[in-house]
């Protein structure tokens, strides 16, 4: 067509289709993505299934998304009054790895988060320097690559003070220089919190998608109590419904969906 450059003329395909044909080049998106990980415990009573891993499942599944796309991605992990973060977002194969080795690893205990938090700012220690120093004689491909990754480590520890989700969000937001999506993966405990957290991420991020357990589809079932269960679930979905309105904020519910048709079926029946 007028315009296009002759030095752009596919003469091979020309010549094969009988008309001209020019070549289109298209460029290559980079899409970071940062995840924050709320692991903060869940009270334990009542619990039928584990939220947490449900948040996981999720986490996991948009690290093989960003690997397969060659996207940077960097993990958050909040846990009680620590965070522990990704040093930058990377497209490193082995930044990929390890954000897959600490979802499939199990938080640590309550009693340890309180055992191991400083009252400063400043990165907790992990000393993996004798480990890599039994590992320099072993020549075999695995230990190659697990002396490299202890010798360069990618993730930090560090206190946070405060709301630690929005606290984790305002710090490592700010640090980018491009445009980040956010991916949020909580429950519903902190409602205010996550709220405010989504609110800022959507003012200074293109796209913002929140993930949320509701508390009240991962406990025991009660048959009696199902008018207040379905009660609390409305009361849910109307929260879900105002950070769903935010600007650049989609908002899902993530749950067992045997419990969530349960309430749906009783929805319908009190309709009737």
């Amino acid at each position: 067509t007028p315009g296009d450059p002759a030095s752009r003329i596919n003469w091979k395909a020309t010549a094969r289709l009988d008309d001209v044909y020019v070549r289109e080049f298209e460029i290559e998106t980079v899409r970071p993505l940062a995840v924050f990980l709320d692991e903060r415990p869940t009270p334990s009573h009542n619990t039928q299934e584990n939220p947490s891993e449900y948040r996981r499942h999720i986490a996991a599944a948009l690290v093989n998304e960003a690997a397969s796309h060659g996207d940077p991605i960097g993990l958050y992990t909040v846990t009680g009054e620590e965070v522990e973060a990704s040093q930058k977002l990377s497209a490193n194969p082995e930044q990929y790895l390890q954000i897959r080795n600490r979802l499939y690893t199990a938080p640590r205990s309550p009693e340890t988060v309180q055992a191991t938090t400083r009252s400063d700012s400043s990165p907790l220690p992990v000393d993996t320097s004798s480990t890599v120093d039994r590992l320099r004689d072993d020549q075999s491909e695995f230990g190659t690559k697990l002396t490299s990754l202890l010798a360069n480590e990618t993730t930090q520890t560090q206190h946070v003070a405060g709301d630690p989700l929005i606290q984790t969000a305002r710090t490592y937001l700010k640090r980018q220089s491009q445009d980040v999506r956010v991916a949020i993966l909580t429950d519903d405990q902190h409602q205010t919190e996550l709220y405010e957290t989504a609110k800022f991420a959507g003012q200074i991020c293109p796209e913002v998608l929140v993930s949320i357990t509701p508390s009240v589809l991962f406990e025991a079932d009660d048959i009696t109590a199902i008018d207040d269960v379905y009660s609390r679930y409305t009361t849910f979905e109307r929260f879900r419904g105002q950070l769903n309105r935010l600007d650049n904020v989609t908002a899902f519910e993530v749950a067992p969906g045997d419990k969530l048709q349960k309430v749906i079926a009783h929805d319908a029946t009190t309709t009737q």
